[in-house]
């Protein structure tokens, strides 16, 4: 699937995603772009024993979007599978607002959801 900084695109709660290239290859991400244009928050996969997530906060379009072709980023159609996915590994939805779809049930890996 390719990669668009258009909101139809992430719709409320951003999109889930698998990184293809370089040392971060087979990580899940999730991103989405901030309600203060024009930064964008990534949050990469960590090992289950990690203390602090792997936040990333770009700004700007074009380097956000430099960054997810460097690692080749794979999206996750939207639907259940990615919700699913995202609530297993992040659990951030619900730190993000309202949704598309429902917000995760779990609390967020990190944070105080």
């Amino acid at each position: 699937m390719g990669f668009e900084t258009e909101a139809d695109f992430w719709g409320d709660q951003g999109r889930l995603g698998v990184i293809r290239t370089g040392e971060l290859t087979d990580h899940h991400l999730f991103a989405y772009p901030e309600s203060v244009e024009p930064w964008w928050t990534v949050v990469v996969e960590t090992l289950p024993e990690a203390d602090v997530p792997d936040e990333r906060f770009i700004r700007g379009s074009g380097s956000f979007a430099l960054l997810m072709r460097e690692w080749d980023v794979e999206w996750f159609p939207r639907g259940r599978v990615e919700q699913d996915v995202e609530s297993a590994l992040f659990g951030w939805r619900p730190l993000v607002g309202s949704s598309w779809t429902q917000a995760s049930t779990e609390r967020a890996r990190f944070g105080n959801a």
